[in-house]
């Protein structure tokens, strides 16, 4: 990951700014600067993410639901994601209020979660490149 205040391969000034579906200039950040580094916390978040939705998306308790939304929130924010992290702090602060499940909000999540997990692949796969 080249730092993003230059305009390196595979990286968008919509990204850079925040208007994307994370903000590379956060992660770079919470890397001090280490391009190696960012591109490793921008994969432990993409397998992280999946594996979570994964268990959300099977998950028959609210324990178990409140628990992975919790991880998806923080990781969210951690890199910048956002609408991510919004998303899944609503969701999280609904249920925690014993509001039901919505299907629709976990399927917005899901969604969200893997217009994300792309981009960063996109990222990753174009600086091998």
């Amino acid at each position: 990951m080249v730092n993003p205040s230059a305009l390196g391969k595979g990286y968008d000034g919509a990204a850079r700014k925040g208007s994307g579906p994370l903000d590379l200039e956060h992660v770079y950040e919470q890397a001090l600067g280490d391009p190696g580094l960012a591109d490793e916390i921008l994969r432990i978040y993409a397998d992280m993410s999946r594996a979570c939705l994964d268990r959300i998306e099977t998950s028959t308790d609210v324990d178990t639901l409140v628990l992975n939304l919790h991880q998806i929130t923080l990781a969210a924010r951690g890199i910048g994601a956002r609408r991510v992290h919004r998303h899944a702090a609503t969701t999280l602060s609904a249920l925690k209020k014993g509001e039901p499940v919505d299907p629709e909000r976990v399927h917005d999540l899901a969604f969200m979660v893997e217009e994300c997990n792309a981009y960063i692949d996109t990222l990753l796969m174009a600086e091998a490149s």
